[in-house]
């Protein structure tokens, strides 16, 4: 997965929610996407730690990540829509 983020300019997740996958998606990861990626969360559960999401965004953002919904917040009042 490691080199999927490194060199793809394009990450779509489609994965569903287990207790391996939760918050898989963290900020080594999220550090190692190449400048200029997408990032595109469809699976619109917690496999992306979004503590790390926001730490990453507020150091180096990459173009976007997106999803319809992040744990049981509203996305509208979620931290990122800041």
């Amino acid at each position: 997965m490691e080199e999927i983020f490194r060199t793809y300019d394009i990450v779509s997740l489609h994965n569903s929610l287990t207790m391996r996958t939760k918050h898989s998606i963290g900020a080594e990861l999220l550090n190692s996407m190449k400048d200029g990626a997408l990032l595109v969360d469809t699976a619109r559960v917690a496999l992306i730690d979004e503590e790390a999401l926001v730490s990453v965004l507020r150091e180096s953002p990459f173009d976007a990540s997106r999803s319809g919904a992040y744990g049981r917040q509203k996305v509208r009042s979620h931290q990122l829509c800041a």
